[in-house]
């Protein structure tokens, strides 16, 4: 059962953004399950630092806590949903918190309610994330606090929360950001589409652009980035078709365990099924690994440029480290902006020699 996060800044079109996918889903066979936002509940219950009562920890700490046992109580009626293909849809997640109060305070409160830590809580438990950007971004006169009545922030403010808040998923391995470029309709067109990619509908595929870059250093990125570590390995496979791999991903000392298997479509495009897995099933897999490869293993910055994702690899070889950079895409023809602060040597999307399965050959 896939579960997505429907995240932004104030006034950013999440509450349309939800109907609008609800409806969509509901057209596909699908079954989604709305996780309410739990900041709005509990101020609208007037469980909030605004009226006095409490102080702030005990605001945020209900609203992790909320957020932790509303998603539990979904997942558990998702299992007994008589619909053959349910889907949680949530408004907001946990690592929304972050964005509200000191790291420090955030780690406390995910120790106190045995959540895990924040990698764990960011990468593990959502399988997509979409940061609907604030209107306040690129579409100011639609930006309004009438629609929600426990909304205090001005233009400005929503721009330091939409910032904070898209820093609090980055690192994440699937984030989109959803701006304002387009009219509203657009904006939730491109929702659908990002989101029916991250549900494999029709099927499954993984369209993306690599660049091979010039040696940079982690100080000359300008923007709000996260290192992530990642070690893989190709696993022989029964179907020839199939590329089978691996992979261990974390940060802070903190791993997350996935299987991949990918099939090229055309140049650019491949079918992926991934799926999470335990660190014991991963250990047990590492035996299995195909002959003639080698482990790789990468450091990768995550950052957003222009509402782009973007994953820049560090990848250790005999003669030098190679820089890669990555970028996601729901249509073969999108257009992108590249980052200046880069140096890009050239591209290499449909390069052989540059995928992930030719370098660990070579590594």
């Amino acid at each position: 059962m896939k579960k997505l996060v429907l995240t932004g800044g104030p006034c950013g079109g999440k509450t349309t953004g939800m109907s609008y996918l609800e409806q969509k889903l509901l057209d596909r066979g699908k079954y989604p399950l709305i996780v309410p936002e739990a900041p709005t509940l509990l101020m609208l219950g007037k469980l909030s630092p605004m009226t006095g009562a409490f102080d702030e920890r005990t605001f945020q700490r209900a609203v992790v806590g909320t957020v932790a046992l509303l998603e539990e109580e979904f997942e558990r009626a998702a299992l007994a949903c008589r619909h053959a293909d349910p889907i949680l849809l949530c408004d907001r997640g946990i690592a929304d918190a972050a964005a509200y109060m000191p790291s420090g305070l955030y780690e406390e409160i995910l120790h106190e309610l045995h959540l895990g830590t924040p990698v764990e809580v960011r990468d593990g438990r959502y399988d997509a994330v979409f940061h609907m950007r604030t209107a306040a971004d690129g579409a100011l006169s639609s930006y309004s606090t009438a629609n929600n009545e426990v909304r205090r922030e001005d233009a400005a403010l929503a721009l330091v929360r939409d910032k904070a808040t898209e820093e609090a998923w980055i690192g994440h391995p699937h984030l989109r950001i959803l701006d304002n470029s387009t009219d509203f309709p657009g904006k939730l067109h491109k929702l659908e589409r990002w989101v029916c990619a991250a549900l494999g509908i029709p099927v499954p595929l993984e369209i993306e652009r690599k660049f091979l870059c010039r040696p940079v250093r982690w100080e000359d990125i300008p923007v709000a980035c996260q290192d992530i570590s990642i070690e893989q390995t190709y696993l022989q496979s029964a179907d020839p078709d199939a590329v089978l791999r691996v992979r261990k991903r974390g940060q802070h000392g903190s791993h997350l365990y996935y299987r991949t298997e990918k099939r090229d479509v055309k140049e650019g495009v491949r079918e992926e099924k991934e799926e999470r897995i335990s660190k014991e099933v991963y250990e047990a897999c590492l035996s299995f690994r195909l002959p003639g490869t080698r482990p790789i293993r990468k450091q990768r910055w995550c950052f957003v440029w222009k509402n782009q994702y973007f994953e820049l690899d560090s990848i250790p070889r005999r003669d030098g480290v190679l820089f890669m950079l990555e970028l996601e895409l729901t249509e073969e023809n999108q257009s992108v902006e590249l980052p200046p602060f880069l140096s890009i040597a050239k591209e290499v999307t449909d390069d052989p020699a540059y995928s992930n399965y030719a370098l660990s050959k070579a590594a």
